[in-house]
């Protein structure tokens, strides 16, 4: 069996391993695709599909056709640390529509500064596909820009913006919805989400609007971002298609696990935003240990503990090198010791954006 095979075998197995058993208790979820595929193929590429097209391709391939349950599980067995290495797939799958959406991303707020078109195609060429911007930041048309002259499909980059607070009124929405299109100049997003909630306009109006432009086929995917699990539920329910994902900020210094928790209990992506907590991760000595010792930066484990999670993340850098190092964090695997250090450096005052006004019942 092939190599490529292998990966994608491995990284599937994740899935199912917290999938399948809900629909097929007791068994192995990949004996259960090979069961699946002899008595039920229709079904077996369906399930296959949510994980990504490789592996809808690979269980309907005659190379695990001809696997016996005993060489599929020596396939398992070996590799190295295939069972960490099943914990982080390289993309998020949403099991209700399929969706991929890759573990890291570039973000591009202005926050950070240095953003310039040139800085998101080094970006894209260091392996990003998945851009991250929004009407608020003022950097749609550079994001538009760089797709543009990268080389790349349109269809091989997974594109995200987000409609501000103050526009969440349904005709301001449509407005800003439209504004983004134009300043990308693209015809869809691969995901719109509502950046901030906004207590002075119904959430009623604002899912409503949100599904439409899914609807209308120029947001292949919605969320929302920064809420809590009450207006997080609320969203939910008032929202008349599904939400796919949930963008928040996370990293070392801030304890998201409830939220987290919440996420995937309502099988939400998670998107993390200021992964690196906007530079002050790169003084802290656990984190330096950890680094130095792996032979990695300090950013790089940052990110690798997010993944880890199977939490995307958007990190920004302005320097091409440091773009290219982020994004090497899936050729090695933090322990269970150093994952536990990691998650205990939060701190009560580890949060960065914190308009928590907007934000009805407060942070979780």
């Amino acid at each position: 069996m092939s190599v490529a095979a292998h990966v994608v075998l491995r990284q599937a197995v994740y899935y199912f391993r917290r999938r399948l058993p809900k629909v097929v208790p007791g068994r192995k979820p990949a004996h259960v695709f090979l069961s699946l595929r002899t008595r039920d193929p229709v079904r077996a590429r369906r399930l296959a599909s949510h994980v990504s097209a490789a592996f809808e391709d690979l269980v309907m391939s005659a190379e695990v056709h001809s696997l016996t349950k005993t060489q599929l599980d020596g396939i398992l067995r070996r590799g190295n640390e295939v069972g960490h290495s099943m914990t982080a797939p390289s993309s998020f799958n949403v099991s209700e529509n399929g969706v991929a959406l890759p573990a890291l991303g570039f973000g591009t707020s202005p926050m950070t500064g240095g953003l310039t078109p040139e800085t998101i195609v080094s970006a894209l060429k260091a392996g990003y596909r998945h851009i991250d911007t929004a009407r608020k930041y003022g950097t749609e048309r550079a994001v538009g820009v760089a797709m543009r002259t990268s080389g790349l499909s349109r269809k091989d980059i997974f594109l995200t913006t987000k409609v501000s607070h103050e526009h969440l009124r349904a005709e301001d929405f449509a407005k800003s919805v439209d504004e983004s299109l134009a300043a990308l100049n693209v015809d869809y997003v691969d995901l719109l989400l509502v950046h901030w909630p906004n207590p002075d306009i119904p959430l009623s109006e604002t899912m409503s609007a949100l599904a439409k432009a899914k609807r209308q086929g120029i947001a292949r995917n919605i969320g929302v971002a920064n809420f809590n699990i009450g207006l997080l539920d609320q969203a939910i329910k008032l929202c008349p298609e599904p939400l796919v994902a949930l963008q928040a900020e996370y990293h070392p210094y801030l304890d998201q696990s409830k939220l987290l928790a919440a996420a995937r209990e309502r099988e939400l992506v998670f998107i993390a935003y200021c992964p690196l907590g906007r530079g002050r991760l790169f003084g802290d000595p656990v984190l330096a240990e950890i680094a130095e010792a792996r032979g990695r930066s300090i950013a790089q484990v940052a990110l690798r503990w997010l993944v880890q999670q199977n939490v995307a993340a958007i990190p920004f850098s302005s320097n091409p090198q440091r773009i290219t190092d982020n994004f090497n964090v899936f050729d090695f695997v933090l322990t269970d010791d150093e994952m536990k250090r990691i998650a205990a450096l939060r701190r009560p005052n580890g949060r960065i954006a914190n308009p928590v006004e907007r934000v009805t019942g407060g942070w979780d």
